[in-house]
């Protein structure tokens, strides 16, 4: 049983594979009803096939392709008029994806980027883009190389688990065969994965179902198809021969999040690149000419004869998309909308032209009446240009004499700089020595700010001098007071001698022995003031030497404990730095080993494109140089379309403007010559004249020209009604009996 059929190009009768013509028969039926697939690897040999479209009920829109060019068959030989199945898991589940889907027949992941609007081949009329015509992709006759593929890869896609590859297929045709069930619609389905297809068209929900699950294989987070491709050339003995250096595989990878990404030859690029490379090919992707799906064939006979709705497709339009008539459906759109726009824009201002002629037709008699006043006008203006002449010929004598004067000036200004440029240099000079005065008046401030310091240092000394005279003149007191106390018991003693014969013989002894005393005492007092004197001279030497020792110390203290804290600072930064520059050396080591890594993957990818290079380079010079034209020709187009589409602007704004103010202006004067508002007057700016070269500035500086005049409020009140009921649009209007205090001004000539 055949679930699909690849066909690579082949040039005779498809018929021919079976020899009765029931067997033939058989096949077709088969086909209809079971998920068959016709795949052409180049459909350009088949230029003489049929096309016709199919809609299901479903609503799904198909291509049913007749090919009357197939004349060889290589592969199986199978009856198939045995064993016919009306109904399968293949059919099953494209019959269940189509009720899900919506009518497109093919659509590409959202995540693909759109082709360009402009096609090779396409053309424009008037800014209307018109595509290009469908190329033939059927032919009798094969001529050059053709594309084939050779196998395909999957990882992980479906039933596949791990790397599985299919293939070689054979040059011309080649048929997948199986019971149902046994995966034969997963080896299509992987092609329709790798051309685009949304994952409903392969029978899922979402791309994420298309990877493989298993018991040994349970959390896959991606899978991969690759198509591979390559061109040869067909002998006639049936044999081919392989074109050198025409191999690439397309491949897709969808991952476990339901995105993917394409790539060709290892390359990730977007879907239009691959349309391209395909369509370079002869596989078209947008058209589907290539591909016939289940159940396409069956609907043709279901298909009206013209489609009832826009969405819809009957047989004619099936046809005409053969032919390519349908890429004038648009365009012809457009351009109807285009004449019809440019037939009422031509009506429009053809009755513009004829209004106008009958207004200067009435206007004709106050322009001569106008030229006789602009006449008189210019005599004026010419007695007046005299008058201004002689006068400008006075100022000027005047201009003269104020120049002679303005030189005088200008030499006694001159004196004034050179003595204010002599005052300038004697103010620096005296500057300069006022300067060299303050520095020396620093330098003796500072010279007394030294001696200050100094006298301070000995006042203090001399303070502690003091300071031990005051302890010595103490302990001298001390002693005058208890000499003091002796002597008064010496008196007290002596006041009684007759109480004690005794006591005064021993006192007077005491006296004597106390009087002694007192003299050694005093002796002693003397000695030790002289000795205290010698003694203290020299640890008062010792102590100034020592206090400015201290004061040495003291500043060494500091200035070690200044280097001590710029130590420990410089030590945290050198630990800081220790740490950062171990790090750094681990990075490093981790960026080595992973330069040293990429470095053998890019030795083998250099090899690799050392031997691809010169095709590359020959293909890089002809992009470049094709680039170049298209850029020149880009921007040359570019800065037509820009003049054009300023123009177009312009234009249309202008007519808009006017075709709206004309518009309510032609409203309401008919409403005026009809009676039902016979108190308009008309625009501003139509019932008075301008001069040509005061017209641009009185419009410009006139922004009331647009007006309408009427002759009471009641009048503009009428036309704001009239506007507002049948939206017209807006307008402004001057009432002349709000306005009758410039009446007397009116017949005043304007002096110019």
């Amino acid at each position: 049983q055949f679930d699909a059929i690849i066909a690579n190009s082949n040039r005779r009768q498809l018929a021919s594979l079976f020899a009765p013509k029931t067997a033939a028969a058989s096949f077709v039926n088969n086909t209809t009803i079971c998920n068959k697939l016709f795949f052409s690897h180049n459909p350009l040999q088949f230029r003489n096939r049929r096309r016709r479209r199919v809609r299901r009920r479903s609503g799904r829109v198909f291509r049913l392709y007749c090919f009357r060019g197939y004349c060889w068959f290589s592969g199986f030989g199978v009856d198939m008029s045995k064993n016919k199945r009306r109904s399968g898991g293949g059919q099953a589940a494209a019959a269940e994806s189509a009720q899900q889907l919506p009518p497109e027949a093919m659509e590409v992941d959202a995540d693909d980027a759109n082709l360009s609007e402009d096609e090779e081949g396409g053309t424009r009329v008037g800014g209307i883009y018109i595509p290009p015509p469908v190329p033939p992709y059927c032919s009798t006759e094969c001529k050059g190389p053709r594309l084939i593929i050779t196998n395909i890869s999957n990882y992980n896609f479906k039933s596949y688990a791990g790397h599985v590859m299919l293939g070689p297929f054979h040059q011309r045709f080649s048929a997948i065969i199986g019971p149902n069930g046994s995966g034969k619609s997963n080896v299509i389905d992987s092609m329709l994965f790798v051309f685009g297809y949304r994952a409903q068209k392969i029978r899922s929900k979402k791309l994420s179902v298309l990877l493989h699950s298993s018991s040994k294989h349970p959390n896959t987070q991606s899978c991969t198809v690759g198509v591979h491709f390559q061109q040869i050339l067909d002998r006639e003995d049936g044999s081919f021969e392989v074109v050198p250096n025409t191999e690439f595989v397309v491949a897709r990878t969808a991952s476990r999040d339901n995105s993917s990404y394409y790539t060709v030859d290892n390359r990730k690029v977007h879907f239009k690149e691959v349309s391209k490379l395909l369509k370079q090919h002869g596989i078209d992707l947008d058209h589907n000419r290539f591909l016939i799906l289940q159940g396409e064939v069956e609907s043709i006979s279901m298909m009206k004869p013209k489609a009832l709705t826009e969405n819809d497709c009957g047989l004619l339009e099936y046809l005409e998309d053969i032919v390519g008539t349908t890429r004038y459906k648009q365009p012809l759109v457009k351009i109807n909308e285009r004449v019809e726009a440019l037939n009422e824009e031509r009506t429009e201002k053809h009755n513009r032209c004829k209004l106008a002629e009958r207004e200067m037709k009435d206007l004709e008699k106050p322009m001569n009446e106008a030229v006789e006043y602009l006449k008189l006008e210019n005599s004026l203006t010419r007695t007046r240009n005299q008058q201004i002449q002689k006068y400008l010929s006075e100022q000027k004598k005047k201009i003269v004499e104020l120049d002679q004067e303005r030189d005088q000036a200008a030499a006694i200004l001159t004196k004034h700089d050179e003595t204010f440029e002599a005052l300038k240099k004697e103010r620096i000079e005296k500057e300069n020595l006022v300067k060299e005065e303050i520095k020396q008046y620093d330098s003796l401030v500072k010279a007394k700010e030294d001696k200050e310091a100094a006298l301070k240092s000995s006042l203090d000394k001399y303070t502690k001098v003091q300071a031990n005279m005051k302890a010595t003149n103490e302990r001298r007191k001390k002693t005058m007071t208890q000499i003091e106390t002796e002597k008064k018991k010496l008196h007290e003693l002596q006041a009684v001698p007759e109480k004690n014969a005794k006591e005064i013989t021993e006192s007077e002894k005491k006296i004597e022995s106390l009087t002694r005393q007192k003299t050694d005492l005093e002796t002693t007092l003397a000695e030790n003031l002289t000795t205290l004197k010698d003694e203290t001279q020299p640890l008062l030497e010792q102590k100034e030497q020592l206090q400015t020792e201290l004061i040495d110390l003291k500043k060494a203290v500091d200035d070690s404990k200044s280097a001590l804290a710029l130590a420990e600072s410089e030590l945290k930064i050198c630990q800081h730095n220790e740490t950062t520059e171990k790090r750094k050396l681990e990075t490093l080591k981790y960026s080595y080993e992973e330069s040293a890594k990429s470095h053998q993957e890019k030795q083998t990818r250099l090899q690799e494109l050392e031997q691809s290079f010169p095709q590359l380079q020959q293909d890089f010079t002809a992009a470049q140089n094709k680039l170049k034209e298209n850029v020149t020709e880009e921007k040359d187009l570019r800065n037509q379309l820009r003049t054009i589409q300023t123009k177009l602007q312009e234009s249309m704004q202008s007519m808009q403007a006017t075709r709206s103010q004309g518009k309510v202006l032609d409203a309401l004067m008919r409403q005026k010559n009809e009676g039902r508002i016979p108190g308009i007057l008309g625009r501003l700016g139509n019932l008075g004249g301008i001069d040509s070269q005061y017209d641009v500035a009185i419009s410009t500086c006139c922004g009331h020209l647009d007006f309408i005049v009427v002759e009471t409020v009641n009048d503009a009140q009428a036309c704001i009604d009239f506007l507002k009921k049948h939206d017209i649009g807006r307008a402004s209007f001057i009432a002349l009996e709000k306005i009758q205090q410039y009446q007397q001004y009116c017949h005043n000539r304007i002096q110019t």
